[in-house]
């Protein structure tokens, strides 16, 4: 994301259509690697002065949390083995012991997508200009959360050489500081009526800067954004017979899909984006011909992660008891070679 070596970027004198040049979409995104190159060293460093409580709170949900499945995923499965009775007479293995075997599919929770989960549909390309086909084929991991895919990028002149390798394993995790505007909260303590969560209710990025206003949260190049919506809260009040069908049906709160968030996200420069809701942009995630689609922005044209399903729960009411809305965030994603998406296995530290 170093275009023009820029630290504070301007919406204007950056980003061309990428939607409608594909060729300038690839382009750019080749030059300096993904969003998760800016949690620098500095930036890291600068995130630990957050911690001022020593408190942590983890942000995943179980992974069973969501018993009900959308678009035929599969749900978590997990299988307790009695290690002793598998290894009845085989000597050392003959011990009181257990083991589990767990199956999931990285979607099922509280999870990050990875540039491998959606591509720029009119042009079937990925992050890099990385073709669908490639994924399935492909045997480098490239995209993935961690993979060994490694190229000397030429780029024009005037502008350094560098290696592009998105390996968010081999790179430390993702480390950083975290914010979390809590729209829920703030709608409650300014006397606006609870948004709807099982609606397609957009939550604009006037709304999101009045939020960061109201808390006082000030927002700094390489953030980790995180946004509670009231999903959650939704989801584990309502009865399972009306809430199978809402989700079956999928049109939830998130943030709201347009030209005006797509330039709030780009000129804010986010690492990284996450929220409580199933899509973190408004549910079904609008990917028609001509639609703005905040996935195709945020994974395809800054490879920059998407969280979804996060509990951000705990963490609201320790950031309102705290009156303090940033942290040090850390996530530890699965070392799995090739990954399309993985639990965000996250911790927030206040």
């Amino acid at each position: 994301m170093g275009f023009l070596g820029a630290r504070r970027r301007t919406w204007q004198c950056v980003l061309p259509s990428f939607i409608s040049d594909p060729t300038i979409l690839t382009a750019l995104s080749l030059i300096d690697s993904a969003a998760l190159n800016l949690l620098t060293p500095e930036a890291i460093l600068a995130a630990t002065r957050e911690v001022t409580l020593g408190k942590s709170i983890q942000l995943d949900l179980r992974l069973d949390h969501f018993s009900h499945g959308i678009a035929g995923r599969e749900r978590f499965k997990q299988t307790i083995v009695d290690f002793r009775e598998r290894n009845k007479g085989h000597g050392d293995y003959d011990i009181v012991a257990h083991d589990d075997v767990i199956t999931l599919n990285t979607q099922s929770s509280s999870q990050w997508d990875g540039l491998r989960h959606v591509g720029h549909q009119e042009s079937a390309t990925y992050y890099n200009g990385m073709k669908h086909r490639e994924i399935d084929e492909g045997l480098d991991g490239r995209l993935g959360i961690q993979s060994t895919f490694i190229r000397l990028l030429l780029v024009p002149p005037g502008l350094r050489l560098t290696w592009a390798v998105i390996d968010w394993v081999n790179n430390g995790g993702i480390v950083g500081r975290g914010i979390l505007l809590d729209y829920v909260r703030w709608r409650a303590q300014t006397g606006k009526e609870p948004a709807k969560a099982d609606a397609r209710t957009p939550i604009t990025v006037d709304e999101l800067e009045a939020v960061a206003t109201y808390q006082n949260t000030s927002f700094q190049t390489g953030d980790i954004l995180l946004v509670r919506t009231g999903f959650l809260v939704w989801h584990d009040s309502t009865p399972p017979q009306e809430r199978n069908p809402a989700l079956d049906k999928a049109d939830f709160i998130g943030i709201e899909a347009s030209m005006k968030s797509v330039k709030w996200l780009w000129n804010h420069h986010f690492a990284a984006v996450a929220g409580d809701t199933m899509s973190f942009e408004v549910s079904p995630v609008p990917l028609g011909k001509g639609q703005v689609a905040l996935h195709e922005w945020l994974l395809t044209h800054w490879g920059s992660p998407i969280g979804e399903l996060w509990d951000l729960e705990k963490l609201s009411a320790a950031c309102d008891e705290a009156r303090k809305w940033s942290f040090l965030l850390t996530s530890a994603p699965l070392h799995v070679y090739g990954g399309v998406g993985t639990p965000c296995n996250a911790i927030a530290i206040l």
